[in-house]
């Protein structure tokens, strides 16, 4: 019960960085804290959580960013299913570990990103989508480790 608030806490707060970043940063640079968050509990606490989670994360990214509804819902299932299945196999603590699990899960999010956008030709793909990785890396590491003092003092990982 203590994580599904703790879970709750977070999603709300991502929710508010995450329309308070759009403001601030170009739609073409803005961090996909999203991404960050199921990579996060992918890597932290396992396969299934990172699916439901990635489900439930994606409905709200679709709502909040107005693209064609269910796409980012698969995509963050479709990563949180990916990255689960490092649990337990991979030193999570470790820093390189955690960068790479992020540049990993940024490749696989918008290289599927194209593929969808391929075959429905409705969402309007552009490489200039590419960009918004420097952000994602330095403020998605920066999450990252916010989200692992928050989990750890709950003693919830």
């Amino acid at each position: 019960m203590k994580k599904f608030f703790v879970n709750l806490m977070i999603i709300f707060f991502i929710l508010i960085l995450d329309t308070l970043l759009s403001k601030i940063f170009p739609f073409y640079f803005r961090p996909n804290l999203w991404l960050v968050y199921i990579v996060f509990v992918s890597l932290f606490l396992g396969h299934t959580d990172a699916v439901i989670l990635g489900f439930f994360a994606g409905i709200i990214y679709d709502i909040l960013h107005l693209t064609l509804f269910g796409v980012n819902t698969l995509l963050l299932t479709t990563t949180g299913y990916l990255f689960g299945w490092l649990n337990r196999r991979v030193n999570e603590n470790l820093y390189n570990v955690q960068i790479l699990c992020l540049l990993m899960s940024f490749i696989i999010y918008y290289g599927l990103y194209f593929i969808t956008s391929l075959l429905f030709e409705s969402t309007g793909y552009n490489l200039i989508y590419l960009l918004s990785i420097i952000p994602t890396l330095v403020i998605g590491f920066l999450e990252l480790q916010l989200l692992v003092l928050l989990y750890k003092k709950y003693n919830l990982v």
